[in-house]
């Protein structure tokens, strides 16, 4: 086999793995809590995998507000913590945060 087809053929693996442990990565948020308050408000509890940021929370935070809210929401409060996460690929403290959302008019 020629070497230029093989050097592609390793090249399209490793993308496709990477794609893949991405897409696991963004598979592991978990929303434990989705409660409604008043004046339009909601509290949002987010569990992540061992390896997402604060930004990775907040982001899912908020895909979860506008689903809520039927449109627009933005995080008024948050307060990042812990939980002990047992999985396969690693155990112990991963990170949660809890957020106040509230529901923004698009008009």
């Amino acid at each position: 086999m020629n070497t230029k087809w093989m050097i592609l053929t390793l090249v399209t693996f490793a993308v496709s793995a990477c794609a893949s442990m991405t897409w696991h990565e963004g598979s592991m948020i978990q929303y434990s809590q989705v409660q409604a308050l008043e004046n339009n408000q909601y509290q949002i509890e987010v569990m992540g995998g061992w390896d997402h940021d604060q930004a990775a929370l907040e982001r899912a935070v908020i895909k979860k507000a506008r689903t809520e809210c039927n449109g627009n929401a933005e995080i008024i409060s948050s307060r990042m913590g812990t939980y002990f996460s047992a999985s396969q690929y690693a155990s112990g403290d991963a990170p949660k945060i809890l957020s106040r959302v509230r529901c923004v008019d698009n008009s």
